[in-house]
């Protein structure tokens, strides 16, 4: 996970990174919206996480209070890949959420 360039008064602190399984590479972005807002949080929403082609493989949501929610593909040529990217983040988390 890497840091995305934002505006200097952006609360959110976004990070995007990849994931590799085969063939598959999975493209991984902070989620900092929500609902209803007009900006973006600083506290951390979730993860998207894309095929190469831009199609969702994975949700990962982080706001349930002490839980957190994953949605993944049931498309079985992504499944794996996009488990695999979940797992990684469960694994290693994110250097970039320290607190």
């Amino acid at each position: 996970m890497r840091a995305v360039p934002t505006a200097a008064r952006a609360l959110a602190e976004r990070r995007s990174g990849t994931v590799s399984l085969g063939h598959n590479r999975l493209s991984i972005r902070s989620l900092h919206g929500i609902a209803g807002a007009t900006a973006l949080s600083g506290a951390l929403a979730g993860y998207q996480i894309d095929t190469a082609d831009g199609t969702q493989a994975s949700l990962i949501e982080l706001t349930a209070g002490g839980s957190c929610r994953v949605v993944v593909t049931r498309d079985p040529a992504r499944r794996a890949a996009a488990l695999a990217a979940v797992l990684t983040l469960a694994l290693f988390g994110d250097s970039g959420d320290i607190g």
